[in-house]
């Protein structure tokens, strides 16, 4: 194929709409480049635009050879990204915490054998990072895309006899179906839409289409060649400027910035006014170097918020800027030509040999040493140890595991088992039952009890608040068997207990109907579903609570925890980094009070009047008048991951559950006297 420098121009503005979205620079309060993840998708089209029309051209001169292909592709992208990968990876030793390290070196695993895209597909989105904390989430799309590159050839080689009249049918065909499948399922699951290649190969293969046009009688027509161009021009900055994340994507949606693509790739001409834009020397070169910035931009961003801040003003972003781009041109020169033009095979064979080895030892060595924890001191590791991990995945029972009631697995984790295989410690004299923010509470909660010589029973299930089972949340259709399972275990106490009850009440909201012989794998997931009335979850949320009271159990309600707009989970361990202990009290934004009183209030005009139902108010805890909510004080982090709870904020909460449990307990033992 003849080289077309417009078709660079495209990569630098694939490019940079990516890294200015991974930036997420705000100007005047308005997100840059919302869209900017689009610029994947005009990366995918080139690429089937380059690799069907190579094929072609090399079956048509009858050269065409699966390890000269191969080959190319080899040395095109693993070089360079062997060397990102190694000097991120000493990077990694000694700046990311055990937790963090041990997940990087499963990202590094699988992004050696291009299977990082199943890697983030199978991660618990509920329980992982915020995607801007991942290192090397950015390589999903190139193990996308080498994935294609695997598949697409040999598929061709079995019609090449008759390539020019059965291809393109064949790729109209599949672009069709990828296309229709990808709109069908993006809603219901919507991580397998966005990460496998089954809904993502239509772009791939719609930039192949555009090989048949015979572009030297469409740019005859010199209204068209001239239009046309401006059109697509027009589209991308539309989608990246306009649309954000909260669209499905890929659907039809995508059809936006995929057509104004193709109506470059197939219309843009050095003699008109697009064609002449993206072929400036300067678009140019970052097109040449778009490979290396994108391989670079993104560590080099996650370990900025790492380090330092989650977002960026514009003097970090400018810097931060200028150190991809140099490191990119280094990257570009001395990585990238070098192996491909300079190099004999025989040495870029070993070295890379030698290279990936070498890497999947590393790796498994962070895996199997727990991240390495010797790194730190003692007491960087007495503050890790309480922010490592989710405090609703903190409590477990080692001795007796469970059964996971997401997936076909026993676990030590208390959260999320089923009831039948629940944890219980003790005389299981206390009951805490609710979604993750009922987890939350479980580890303080053991400590309490320990100290009172009580014990205790979880029935916690992340987005799975204790509701009717008609209903569910989320992404998690098996809450319905789990609230089921529940009510069948509580009607069988033979005495009364204390209940702890608590949930994520911006969840209750948005209930979806039950979906009957849902099992297995699809217990957890999926998206869709019916909705239902928003008061449905409510009602039914007090009905339940009604219930236990009915059955002379004691409930101790917490009402709606307020929600940081701080990460402090990563405030506190960037304090570790930095080896900074004195903690001074920090407040997060006042509007999250008014939200909470809010929704505390639409709870308490549903319950009814009980003196065995206590209600815990966690804003009279953590906020003050006029100066906000607290999520920092003097001894700690009061949060951990989002709006759930720290163990220290946990147990200021329990605090208030204990005072009243016993001054209850001292008022009983008052009458029981007096009588």
């Amino acid at each position: 194929m003849n080289y077309r420098k417009e078709i660079d121009g495209l990569r630098a503005i694939a490019v940079i709409s990516v890294i200015i979205y991974h930036a997420n620079m705000e100007v005047f309060g308005r997100v840059l480049f919302k869209g900017g993840f689009f610029g994947v998708d005009i990366f995918f089209v080139l690429s089937g635009y380059l690799i069907t029309g190579i094929i072609r051209e090399s079956f048509r001169k009858k050269s065409f050879s699966f390890t000269s292909f191969y080959w190319r592709r080899v040395k095109r992208i693993i070089p360079a990204m062997i060397v990102m990968l190694l000097v991120v990876s000493v990077f990694a030793y000694f700046f990311l915490l055990p937790s963090d390290y041990v997940k990087y070196s499963e990202q590094l695993k699988s992004s050696l054998y291009f299977g990082s895209n199943f890697y983030f597909f199978g991660e618990d989105s509920y329980t992982s990072d915020l995607s801007m904390y991942k290192v090397l989430l950015h390589t999903w799309s190139l193990s996308l895309e080498w994935q294609f590159y695997l598949l697409f050839p040999v598929i061709v080689f079995f019609i090449r006899k008759k390539i020019d009249s059965f291809l393109l049918p064949f790729l109209v065909f599949l672009s069709m179906f990828s296309f229709l499948y990808s709109n069908i399922i993006v809603r219901s699951y919507p991580d397998l839409a966005f990460y496998l290649l089954p809904a993502r190969s239509w772009e791939f293969t719609v930039g192949g289409i555009i090989t048949f046009i015979d572009r030297k009688n469409i740019l005859g027509s010199n209204a068209i060649y001239r239009f046309a161009p401006k059109v697509g021009l027009s589209l991308i900055f539309l989608s990246i400027f306009f649309i954000d994340h909260q669209a499905p994507h890929p659907s039809f949606i995508t059809l936006i910035p995929i057509l104004g693509t193709l109506l470059i790739i197939a219309y843009s001409h050095h003699n008109e006014f697009i064609g002449k834009l993206l072929s400036l020397k300067p678009i140019v070169y970052i097109g040449l170097i778009s490979y290396s910035l994108y391989l670079w931009h993104n560590p080099i961003f996650v370990f900025f918020r790492f380090l330092e801040n989650e977002k960026f003003n514009i003097v970090q972003l400018s810097s931060l800027l200028v150190l991809t781009l140099g490191v990119s041109i280094g990257s570009y020169h001395y990585v990238e030509v070098y192996f491909r033009k300079k190099l004999k095979p025989k040495i870029v064979l070993i070295t890379l040999t030698v290279c990936v080895v070498m890497s999947f030892i590393y790796s498994e060595v962070i895996v199997r040493g727990e991240g390495l924890k010797y790194r730190l001191t003692e007491k960087q590791n007495e503050v890790y140890q309480d922010y490592h991990s989710v405090e609703y995945g903190r409590l477990e029972n080692p001795h007796y595991l469970g059964r996971s009631a997401r997936e076909e697995e026993f676990i030590a984790m208390c959260n999320n088992r089923t009831v039948d295989t629940s944890c219980k410690f003790g005389n299981s004299k206390w009951v805490l039952i609710g979604d993750s923010h009922a987890g939350q509470l479980g580890y303080a909660l053991k400590e309490k009890l320990d100290s009172r010589d009580d014990g205790m029973l979880t029935l916690t299930a992340s987005t799975c608040p204790f509701v009717s089972p008609e209903m569910w949340f989320g992404r998690f259709p098996g809450c319905s068997i789990i609230n089921k399972d529940r009510m069948d275990l509580i009607s069988n106490f033979k005495s009364p207990k204390n209940f702890i009850l608590a949930a994520n009440y911006r969840l209750l909201s948005n209930p979806k109907k039950n979906i009957p012989g849902l099992v297995g794998e699809s217990l957890s997931r999926y998206s869709g579903g019916k909705k239902l009335p928003k008061e449905v979850a409510w009602s039914s949320y007090v009905k339940n609570i009604k219930s236990l009271l009915d059955m002379g159990h004691t409930v101790y309600l917490i009402h709606p925890v307020p929600a940081s707009d701080v990460d402090v989970k990563k405030l506190m361990l960037r304090k570790i980094y930095r080896s900074e202990f004195d903690y001074k009290t920090l407040y997060s934004d006042y509007m999250n009070y008014n939200k909470v009183k809010v929704l505390s209030k639409k709870l308490e005009n549903l319950l009814p009047s009980n003196k065995r139902l206590i209600n815990i108010y966690p804003h009279k805890v953590f906020c003050e008048n006029k100066l906000g909510c607290k999520v920092v004080d003097p001894n700690g982090g009061l949060y951990n991951q989002g709006s759930h709870l720290s163990n220290h904020g946990a147990h200021k909460v329990l605090d208030r559950v204990f005072s009243d449990y016993d001054k209850i307990s001292s008022s009983d033992q008052t009458i029981s006297n007096h009588l």
